[in-house]
């Protein structure tokens, strides 16, 4: 799992935390981001920073688009086969009139009349993937943990126990309006 939100830019969006919650703050902060994932359907696919030579294998799906877990900002390889020590078929990622992509998207086309063929092959793909940590993603989870971390020893605030604090916390992020925007940005996949 990425880290959307340090430790050190949510101690600064609430201002005065000690450093005797450094840790209940970080626990509460890594259940955030969880929870946004979970809530994103994107538990396969967690937010990401920079990832060099990301592999991933895909099933083709009988068509001339592929689509990959991240936008692409440079295509190293594309392989088809059972595995890639004997492949089928390698495209030529760097040929224009072989393989179409662009920076920031994560889909990729076949114009050389082929397709990304079915089971039983498999398509074999390495390339450099850009960040996907959304700001919007990111701010939600600031103000989610700064709501809770605030609302400690609230009279009127119901049952979560994260790290001592009483705060029912499905009913702090179903409430903020900016929780319930990230989780509809992002449940369709969309990168940010």
């Amino acid at each position: 799992m990425a880290e959307l939100v340090t430790l050190g830019d949510v101690k600064a969006f609430i201002a005065d935390v000690p450093a005797a919650d450094d840790t209940m703050l970080q626990s509460l902060l890594d259940q955030l981001e969880e929870t946004l994932e979970q809530e994103c359907g994107r538990a396969e696919r967690p937010f990401a920073p920079v990832q060099l030579a990301r592999q991933e294998v895909h099933d083709g799906n009988g068509t001339a688009i592929l689509w990959l877990d991240y936008p692409i900002t440079a295509l190293t390889s594309l392989i088809i086969g059972p595995s890639v020590a004997a492949p089928d078929e390698t495209l030529d990622v760097a040929d224009p009139e072989v393989v179409s992509w662009k920076v920031g998207s994560a889909r990729v086309c076949r114009l050389d009349g082929g397709v990304f063929p079915r089971l039983p092959l498999r398509v074999h793909v390495t390339y450099d993937a850009g960040a996907d940590l959304p700001a919007l993603a990111a701010l939600a989870v600031t103000r989610a943990a700064a709501s809770i971390y605030r609302q400690r020893g609230a009279e009127d605030v119901k049952s979560e126990r994260e790290g001592g604090y009483s705060a029912d916390l499905a009913a702090v992020l179903d409430a903020d309006p900016l929780w319930q925007r990230a989780v509809a940005a992002f449940r369709t996949g969309g990168f940010g």
